[in-house]
């Protein structure tokens, strides 16, 4: 019988499901047992019986001609496995995957719409059939910068979340944490970070989704869970900005503190380009009207940081006093936020930069 191996020649390009394979040949069936002078509703059991008719059954032969010929495809060391493996890396950026899909994939059913993209299905096909690949450590093509991949924590991700992350370059949860793994950031602290040129001004659904896995609605410090938390081996994505001494901008810094071996807050009040050092007025974070995203910095009314030969700095008509100032290295200092900061009073700034991340 010819019909079988026509139908597999014809799609050697399109992943049919069974109850497709089973619509096409019911026909074929139908005919076949006709002309044996069978009942229609006799067994397919006695057409399929090697010993018998040995009629083949159609999705029996797709999953052995297709997965046998995509094994060969993968292996192959010419130009069909040069562009096989391009196209699974395409496929990898598009699924926001950490390493090749041919080691991960998210999925064991596939879609009509799937069904036309035959290296997808072809994989999804495989891992539904319970085929692994050994893949060489060379093709896993593992994305670095992270441990906590976001699709192992949301699985009901959609088209649209999966470009929505692509966009903002996002693919681990550990650039959507503070610096000590602790705190899931609000949107628009994350958005300041640098991981792409244009973020989405609003919180995308996949964020939303993650939220809700993530954070218990009764505490108000979007802590994680203990199991999520890891420890920062890099900037997450925050920009280290260099002060520039050429300016007369009074920029507000965190600076390390060697006499109390701890790091503290304040303005710079006066540069000097020619020996790199800055004077800076001591501030602290007023914590009868901080919360832990927007702290509000005071004045310091008396510390040991305090450096007498620095309260006064000479203007071009007139002199600034400072109760709490003393002089540092400016290569020590780091912007903490580079935006101006909201002023409440004289002795009151609004900060949008949560304590975690200033501190």
């Amino acid at each position: 019988m010819v019909v079988i191996p026509r139908l597999e020649y014809r799609s050697q390009l399109t992943m049919l499901e069974r109850s497709d394979c089973d619509n096409i040949v019911s026909h074929f069936r139908k005919i076949f047992k006709n002309k044996l002078h069978l009942a229609i509703t006799a067994p397919n059991a006695i057409l399929e019986n090697t010993l018998i008719y040995n009629f083949r059954d159609l999705y029996e032969v797709q999953k052995q001609s297709k997965i046998t010929n995509f094994f060969i495809q993968v292996n192959d060391t010419g130009l069909l496995g040069q562009v096989t493996n391009i196209r699974l890396k395409q496929i990898q950026s598009q699924e926001c995957l950490s390493k090749s899909p041919l080691v991960f994939w998210p999925y064991h059913t596939f879609t009509r719409t799937d069904i036309k993209r035959f290296m997808f299905s072809m994989i999804t096909f495989c891992f539904q059939q319970d085929f692994t690949f050994d893949v060489s450590p060379s093709k896993i093509n593992r994305i670095t910068g992270g441990k906590i991949f976001l699709r192992s924590i949301i699985d009901d991700l959609t088209r649209s979340d999966l470009r929505s992350l692509r966009n903002q370059q996002i693919l681990f949860l550990e650039q959507l944490t503070s610096l000590d793994g602790k705190i899931l950031m609000d949107w628009h602290l994350i958005r300041n970070r640098n991981f792409t040129a244009t973020p989405a001004k609003f919180a995308p659904a996949w964020f939303k989704k993650l939220e809700t896995n993530l954070l218990n609605p009764s505490n108000e410090h979007r802590l994680i869970p203990a199991e999520f938390i890891l420890r920062a081996h890099n900037m997450k994505g925050h920009e280290i900005l260099p002060i520039d001494l050429s300016t007369r901008a009074l920029n507000w810094i965190g600076i390390w503190n060697p006499v109390i071996n701890l790091p503290i807050l304040g303005r710079i009040v006066k540069k000097n380009e020619d020996n790199r050092t800055i004077i800076v007025e001591h501030w602290i974070i007023d914590n009868n009207t901080s919360t832990i995203n927007h702290p509000n910095l005071t004045r310091c009314n008396g510390c040991q940081n305090h450096n007498t030969s620095f309260s006064s700095i000479s203007r071009t008509a007139h002199i600034d006093t400072y109760r709490y100032a003393n002089l540092f290295t400016a290569d020590d200092a780091v912007i903490i936020q580079s935006s101006s900061p909201k002023k409440i009073n004289n002795n009151l700034y609004y900060f949008d930069t949560p304590q975690y991340d200033i501190v």
